[in-house]
């Protein structure tokens, strides 16, 4: 039986409904996924960077005024932010993952599209999504926060048992926070931006598959490049049912690329996608060319 096929009702009408869309490409899927995810992940850095170039100077102006810095207020500060910061990138990132995914399917589920509005209730299902997603993630922002205030109220505690004057201690500070809260908002960014793709893309098609009543597999994409987790190199080409997980060389399970069930070391910096098929598409995996700012086509070094 072909698991793309299933039989519904509809107002008391049978239909076969297939989410057969024939030749697939791994390679530009992935392509796709990433140019996505990287135009929400450089948003959302710069909020962060922003926050925490605030934050920092709150510290110095305090420590200048001679008020010892107040841990408790810079970590809050700086959980409310990333907080409110992932909160509204994530919401624009799932809108545009439900906004492309509806046109790129709407033409292999036209009949579905027209006799029942093409599935379920996009804004219902993305305040649903941010909601689920967001559970949770509260504690592991506030140790993010709690770990980066604490870092430099204990140099700033070194400095000032050292005798090193309020202005050195303030350029010095400065100069190893700026970079150090630069390169962690870009941390911070790249894997929420990836886990949060990861999640809505699941979610969207388990939905779309139960709201139509269609069955799908998924497949795990990765990147192959230097840079690539060799665990995750191995589970390029991997398949599986839509409602199964993904078994991990490491023996962790993940539902989808980005799936925090994987923990730290399948997710952190991870940029794999995943991939939702009908068993009879003809998913090639191949290198696609790329034409850079001249129109010159030059081959992916991703590919």
């Amino acid at each position: 039986m072909n698991i793309g096929a299933a039989r519904r009702s509809i107002s008391g009408l049978k239909q076969l409904l297939t989410f057969k869309q024939g030749r697939v490409n791994a390679r530009q899927y992935l392509a796709q996924q990433t140019r996505m995810v990287s135009v929400s992940s450089r948003r959302l850095q710069k909020k962060l960077n922003t926050s925490f170039r605030k934050d920092l100077s709150i510290i110095l102006d305090e420590l200048k005024s001679g008020v010892q810095p107040n841990y408790e207020a810079s970590a809050a500060r700086k959980n409310t932010e990333i907080q409110a910061a992932v909160s509204s990138e994530i919401r624009k990132l799932f809108t545009t993952i439900v906004e492309t995914n509806d046109a790129r399917y709407k033409p292999v589920l036209s009949k579905a599209a027209t006799d029942i509005g093409f599935g379920f209730n996009r804004v219902e299902a993305i305040n649903e999504w941010g909601r689920v997603y967001a559970w949770g993630r509260g504690v592991q922002f506030s140790n993010i926060s709690n770990l980066m205030t604490q870092d430099i109220v204990d140099d700033i505690e070194i400095y000032q048992s050292e005798g090193v004057g309020v202005d050195q201690i303030g350029r010095n500070i400065r100069r190893k926070y700026t970079q150090l809260n630069k390169n962690r908002a870009a941390l911070i960014a790249r894997t929420e931006t990836h886990n949060a793709a990861g999640y809505a893309q699941n979610a969207y098609h388990k939905q779309l598959g139960d709201d139509l009543g269609i069955s799908m597999q998924k497949q795990w994409v990765a990147t192959l490049d230097a840079r690539t987790r060799s665990a995750h190199a191995a589970m390029n080409g991997v398949k599986v049912s839509m409602d199964d997980d993904f078994s991990m060389p490491n023996g962790a399970v993940m539902g989808y690329a980005g799936d925090d069930k994987g923990g730290a070391a399948n997710v952190i910096n991870c940029r794999c996608v995943t991939i939702y098929i009908d068993n009879d598409d003809d998913v090639v995996d191949e290198k696609i060319p790329d034409v850079n700012e001249s129109g010159t086509v030059r081959l992916r070094p991703d590919g």
